[in-house]
């Protein structure tokens, strides 16, 4: 009995562990464009669509903390997050579906964009002010 209630104990203890900036924001933005992309002829692999999205959240926090270390100001990374929150500057390719090895365009572009612009800003400005 006693070895049940640590192993209980030792799973909850694991399962309340933080995750990084990087975890953090790829997991919610993969259930944002889960919710945004409603279709019941339609379901998003979400744990396929965080391992796919990782690389490039995790490319950002690095740029966030290669900026800090390059003597960025306060006031430059305002306005380069200013910059990076303008959904047009996301490729096209950002808001493309993979299904069966064909591309489809996303239904509602313009707030996946907004999504993702605002998620990766987030994720570069955790990396400047050193979040983990």
């Amino acid at each position: 009995m006693k070895k049940l209630v640590i192993s209980a104990l030792a799973l909850l203890l694991a399962a309340c562990a933080q995750q990084t900036s990087v975890e953090r924001h790829t997991v919610h933005t993969a259930h944002l464009l889960s919710e945004a992309n409603f279709d019941p002829n339609f379901r998003l692999l979400l744990a396929d669509s965080i391992r796919a999205m990782r690389p490039d959240f995790q490319a950002m926090y690095q740029q966030g903390v290669a900026d800090r270390a390059a003597g960025m100001t306060r006031a430059q990374m305002e306005e380069k997050a200013a910059c990076m929150l303008n959904p047009e500057n996301l490729p096209e390719a950002a808001v493309k579906h993979h299904f069966l090895n064909q591309e489809y365009l996303a239904d509602r572009p313009e707030k996946e964009r907004k999504i993702l612009a605002e998620a990766l800003t987030a994720t570069w400005r955790d990396g400047y002010e050193g979040r983990p």
